[in-house]
């Protein structure tokens, strides 16, 4: 009988531990998924200023492009940060967004961008991906988790799901 109530609150300690496990991986990956979405707006905030009085230099390709690209944040915006509304297509857009901001950091020249402001771009440029590794890795950990046999039901019942990842971008 006291093996039977120690194997009991052993199980009970184990759940609680794989659930602690999980949970906090996937607060891990959210936490990182507001970080990226925060940079890649400051990215945007950081062209706005620096070139609100230079704006009117810009060629009609330029000005279309930095519209559009206004407009793709807006699109992909994911607000309330909950799982259910993340998939794949949203890590995509945040991906291109970002590709596509350095890209038109690379078209503006020296004229058209300070040199402190094309800085400040490779910089987060650089956060992005360091955090985009941080995040897959967490979510690979906590995907790995929620198929493992023991953490599975935890997941299940717990509705603790897989995360989508960030696809490796390729030199």
């Amino acid at each position: 009988m006291l093996a039977l109530v120690f194997g009991l609150c052993m199980a009970v300690i184990f759940t609680g531990m794989w659930y602690v496990g999980l949970k906090k991986r996937r607060e891990s990956a959210i936490e990182a998924l507001k970080l990226i979405r925060q940079k890649i707006h400051l990215r945007l905030d950081l062209l706005r200023q620096d070139v609100d009085e230079k704006r009117l230099s810009w060629s009609a390709k330029h000005q279309f492009t930095f519209k559009k690209l206004l407009q793709r944040e807006d699109q992909s915006a994911w607000n309330n940060m909950t799982q259910q509304q993340l998939d794949s297509t949203t890590l995509s857009q945040w991906q291109k967004l970002d590709t596509d901001l350095t890209d038109f950091v690379t078209q503006l020249d020296d004229q058209l961008l300070s040199a402190d402001t094309r800085q400040a771009q490779s910089q987060l440029a650089q956060d992005i991906e360091q955090v985009q590794g941080f995040y897959n890795h967490t979510v690979n950990e906590l995907n790995s988790g929620v198929n493992i046999i023991p953490c599975a039901v935890v997941s299940k019942v717990t509705n603790i799901e897989p995360l989508p990842t960030f696809k490796l971008q390729t030199a």
